[in-house]
C-alpha cells in the first residue's frame, strides 16, 4: 500500500471512531456483552466463552482502526 493510501486508511479509521454514533454504539456493544458475560452462570463454559470471544473480536476490531491511524501519523510525520 502506498503512503497515501495508509494516510487516507488512517483518515477513514479516525472519522469512525470519532462518530459519536459508533462511539455509543460501540460502548453500548461492550457494556452489554461485559455485563452478559459477567452474570453469565459459571457452569455455561459455552456461552462464557462464545461472549469472551465476542468481546475479544470487537477489541482487536477497534485495535485495527488504532493501528490505522498510527500507521496514517507516522508515514505524516516521516514526511516532514
Amino acid at each position: 500500500m502506498t503512503d497515501e493510501g495508509k494516510i487516507e486508511r488512517g483518515t477513514a479509521a479516525d472519522r469512525i471512531c470519532s462518530d459519536p454514533v459508533y462511539q455509543g454504539a460501540w460502548e453500548s456493544i461492550m457494556r452489554d456483552l461485559y455485563k452478559a458475560w459477567v452474570e453469565s452462570p459459571l457452569d455455561d463454559v459455552a456461552g462464557r466463552e462464545r461472549q469472551r470471544l465476542e468481546l475479544d473480536v470487537l477489541t482487536r476490531l477497534k485495535g485495527k482502526f488504532l493501528s490505522y491511524m498510527n500507521e496514517a501519523a507516522m508515514v505524516k510525520a516521516e514526511a516532514e
